[in-house]
């Protein structure tokens, strides 16, 4: 079963935003998030490509959604962030986040970018830290959520 988060994700992902993507995360069974979407050309880097910085926003955006899926939202403390491959203007990804465990206020994530024919296109692992603030503005989407002991 897929369901879309309730996430209310960041502005770059908004239709209020000009140029925003309008589309939200779904959550798949096992909890990670996944999005498919075709990206602009707006959104490219050197002639022909996608910007690794977009490729990047989008990894952040899938490890939130999957940190606020699993109940334990966070801030993103570090990233790390490898390319594979480029991606041309105008291609359909599937990007993917998914927490790989918790250890008290640490949450750990990983997730990628994988063009249509399923050849990866970029990978990331981040650290996330349970913060406060985090929670206290996502508590309407969520209801009661994981505390920081």
């Amino acid at each position: 079963m897929v369901n879309v988060t309730r996430f209310p994700g960041s502005t770059f992902l908004a239709s209020e935003w000009p140029g925003g993507l309008n589309t939200k995360f779904n959550v798949l069974e096992d909890g990670s998030a996944s999005l498919q979407i075709t990206l602009p050309d707006h959104y490219g880097g050197p002639p022909g490509i996608i910007h690794g910085g977009i490729l990047g926003t989008l990894l952040d955006e899938a490890m939130t959604v999957a940190t606020f899926e699993a109940r334990v939202p966070g801030l993103t403390a570090s990233m790390t962030l490898n390319y594979k491959t480029s991606v041309p203007r105008g291609s359909t990804v599937v990007v993917t986040g998914r927490v790989e465990r918790v250890e008290g206020r640490k949450v750990y994530c990983a997730g990628e970018i994988r063009l249509e024919d399923g050849m990866l296109a970029a990978e990331a692992t981040a650290l996330f830290v349970q913060h406060e603030a985090a929670m206290a503005f996502l508590k309407p989407y969520m209801g009661e959520v994981s505390n920081t002991d």
